[in-house]
């Protein structure tokens, strides 16, 4: 049970940190708060590309337009989350407590 658990965190947690990486980017460029776009095209991901971790893992890693390779910041920004969450997870168990401490 704690593995499914982990694993439901983990994938909570990847697509936390797509949000999380999502924001930043479009904060340091200025941008507004939208569909996630390439740095380098400007143009839309598709939905499956917007959890880049994941999109890596199914071995669609590149922009559909201009063939970039996503940003390594984006992918430690997510993974980083997730393994927050998955470590806050497994050290006090899953609670409301961690779950404030999450948000």
């Amino acid at each position: 049970m704690m593995i499914v658990t982990m694993f439901a965190v983990l994938l909570l947690g990847l697509c936390v940190g797509a949000a999380v990486a999502h924001g930043a980017e479009a904060v340091m460029v200025r941008r507004r708060l939208g569909r996630p776009v390439c740095p380098y095209c400007a143009q839309g991901y598709a939905p499956l590309q917007w959890c880049a971790t994941l999109a890596f893992i199914a071995g669609q890693g590149r922009c559909g337009h201009c063939g970039k390779v996503f940003r390594v910041p984006r992918l430690l920004c997510e993974v980083f989350v997730a393994l927050c969450w998955a470590l806050l997870v497994g050290r006090y168990g899953l609670s409301w407590r961690v779950f404030l401490g999450m948000v």
